[in-house]
């Protein structure tokens, strides 16, 4: 092909990548590249199919310079893929944390394993908190083989996903993710976590407020329109998790059972200590959980006599 021709085209000649015995020519973008077939062809099954069709009558081979392979990818992308066969000092160190990543995206994407291992290899020197290498991963189209065992240990770890990990992550794969720990977690009742017996009196609106106090500072309407579907989901799945643990001191009081009815004596009739009973135990109740007495309270309160305080007033 001439350079006239080229031009027709919109072509530009890559020159690092346009090598001299090279028989592969690829255009991404705009770019024309010329490179060897081999590293192609050795690891690649997608580039084996893709290089073995016959081409269509009248038509030049596939993958000639007259029918170059036209990839999507970036002219960028492809010159860091081309950058590992192609090292000069067999060297990677050089190499930073989103070259890595975009190397990881193409060797996925066209079924390199060999350099698939080398990208994941180097991405791991970084030392990546798991939930970042998890969001790199995903952003790469990583193949499920890495993304699993990922997904593995974050279901497996201690603490449920934060507001923050859930948006790197997404809100499928969070909601997958906490789905996953429910499981784990209570095996005999798949999909389902009951709330512990011995909760005290809102303890979950307590623990709700306890997590998203600093989201609700200010205008509470403000606030909540500002937090997204799935900071309500992770705070929600949060306040779950955090159920189980330890329970902080609360000054909520307990309701008591009430005690048995005293035994009739001959100055009390028996029908009047059995109402005079169920006034206090009403009354109790009614007083802690609304702070008020009821209804039922009042009616009881009416038609039996009330105990006396020392200064001669009633007590609530």
């Amino acid at each position: 092909m001439s350079d006239r021709s080229l031009e027709s085209r919109h072509l530009n000649i890559v020159k690092k990548y346009y090598m001299a015995g090279g028989d592969l020519f690829f255009q991404v973008e705009n770019s024309l590249f010329k490179v060897h077939r081999y590293f192609f062809e050795r690891e690649s099954p997608k580039f084996q199919e893709m290089l073995s069709r016959p081409p269509p009558t009248g038509q030049s081979s596939y993958g000639s310079l007259n029918n170059p392979v036209v990839l999507d990818a970036t002219s960028e992308e492809f010159q860091q893929l081309l950058w590992v066969f192609y090292n000069p000092v067999y060297s990677y160190e050089e190499a930073k944390l989103e070259d890595w990543g975009c190397i990881l995206s193409l060797a996925c994407r066209f079924k390199f394993p060999e350099v698939k291992k080398l990208a994941v290899r180097n991405l791991e020197k970084f030392n990546l908190d798991l939930v970042d290498q998890l969001s790199l991963y995903q952003e790469c189209n990583a193949d499920e083989d890495l993304l699993i065992p990922l997904y593995a240990q974050l279901c497996a770890r201690d603490q449920t996903l934060s507001l923050i990990e859930t948006h790197k992550l997404g809100y499928e794969t969070a909601v997958m993710v906490f789905q996953a720990r429910e499981h784990l977690r209570s095996p005999a009742d798949r999909g389902k976590s009951p709330l512990p017996d011995n909760l005290e009196e809102g303890e979950v609106e307590d623990t709700i407020r306890d997590l998203m106090k600093d989201l609700f500072s200010g205008n509470p309407n403000d606030n909540r329109k500002s937090i997204s579907a799935n900071g309500w989901a992770a705070a929600y799945e949060e306040a779950l998790a955090t159920l189980n643990m330890e329970p902080k001191s609360r000054n909520i009081r307990r309701i008591q059972r009430p005690l048995p009815p005293p035994a009739p004596t001959s100055e009390t009739p028996t029908d009047e200590m059995d109402g005079l009973h169920r006034m206090e135990t009403i009354t109790e109740v009614s007083t802690v959980r609304t702070g008020r007495t009821n209804s039922l309270s009042s009616e009881i309160t009416n038609s039996k006599r009330r105990p006396q305080s020392p200064n001669g007033g009633e007590c609530y």
